[in-house]
């Protein structure tokens, strides 16, 4: 590992508490060839990012071959079956829908944990792929010299961003930045909580664990609670024996409750509506588009008294909303 980037390491928490889980024993999948690559190549610099946090993972490569439709997963799917493959992730964008291959992904949800990169478009596009609801999609945030953070301004901004990891690798004496950077991060910091897992009950975690896992490990930092640009926040590794295995054994995927301001057939009127909520003060407001409808919602809660008060907050300002999952 480069001593360059003991700087992330410390700040995720990857310290001499985790040096017997240093990722032996997990199978990681990437979307990229990384043994054919130059060590300046995209793909070759996503895989050092992994093994800058994870160093002993096992880390082969299935390819987004015809991934504009679902039926290069058919081929993916049997081989991380056959594998037991423990983490899934990609530092590409693609215009297929993760919706689309849900069906497929949860035939390995049981044992598979699936990790995208959300873009570096900014406002203007993020890749499909997270749309899926069994797939984690990971902004980026950067570490400044005085330990600070910020979320870096091209991150895509989305509601299908989960969490947020760190950018800013170094590699041959150049700095490597953006979610192709903190995709990987957050999959090395999930290898090696599985590491320990595993050492401890000889089991790996399901997609829903391993959620779960990182709603508890996370920071909130950017606004309050779910939002477009950071997710429910960083996670960072305490201690591998404050984590209550146990917990994590059988969980069942969270729902997850938001406000609906609005519901329209186009999206210039949903942009008015998020615009207003904006400019009320809800800076977090999105819109979430399924079946040509254009949803105006706001916030994300794992506990609905948290959604409800903001929903009076909401009535009280004069829009009419209701709570929904």
């Amino acid at each position: 590992m480069n001593p360059q980037n003991d700087y992330i390491r410390e700040f995720l928490g990857v310290n001499d508490a985790w040096k017997d889980y240093t990722g032996q024993g997990v199978i990681v999948a990437t979307a990229e060839d990384f043994e054919h690559a130059g060590i300046n190549d995209h793909a070759y610099l996503t895989y050092q990012c992994l093994k800058e946090i994870a160093p002993d993972c096992e880390v082969i490569y299935l390819p987004m071959e015809g991934s504009n439709d679902a039926t290069f997963m058919s081929k993916q799917i049997a081989i991380m079956k056959e594998r037991k493959v423990d983490i899934w992730f990609a530092s590409l964008s693609t215009l297929l829908s993760g919706l689309d291959v849900d069906p497929a992904l949860a035939q390995t949800a049981d044992f598979c944990t699936w990790i995208n990169s959300i873009g570096n478009a900014d406002t203007s596009g993020y890749s499909r792929f997270a749309e899926g609801k069994l797939v984690i999609g990971v902004g980026a945030f950067g570490i400044n010299s005085d330990g600070s953070i910020q979320p870096e301004s091209f991150s895509s901004e989305t509601e299908y961003v989960d969490f947020c990891a760190p950018d800013g690798f170094i590699f041959n004496h150049n700095y490597f930045y953006g979610t192709s950077a903190s995709a990987p991060a957050l999959t090395g910091l999930l290898a090696r909580a599985i590491c320990y897992i595993k050492a401890k009950t000889g089991k790996g975690l399901s997609s829903a664990a391993a959620y779960q896992l990182f709603l508890d490990l996370s920071h909130d930092f950017y606004t309050v609670g779910k939002d477009n640009k950071t997710g429910w926040g960083y996670v960072t590794l305490p201690a591998p024996e404050t984590i209550d295995i146990s917990k994590y054994q059988t969980v069942a995927k969270k729902t997850i409750y938001r406000v609906q301001v609005g519901a329209f057939g186009g999206r210039p009127n949903a942009e008015k509506m998020r615009a207003s909520l904006i400019f009320h003060g809800y800076s977090g407001a999105f819109i979430k588009s399924t079946d040509g409808i254009y949803r105006v919602q706001v916030g994300a809660f794992t506990v609905k008294e948290n959604a409800e008060n903001l929903l009076k907050q909401i009535k009280a300002q004069g829009f009419s909303a209701f709570v929904t999952t």
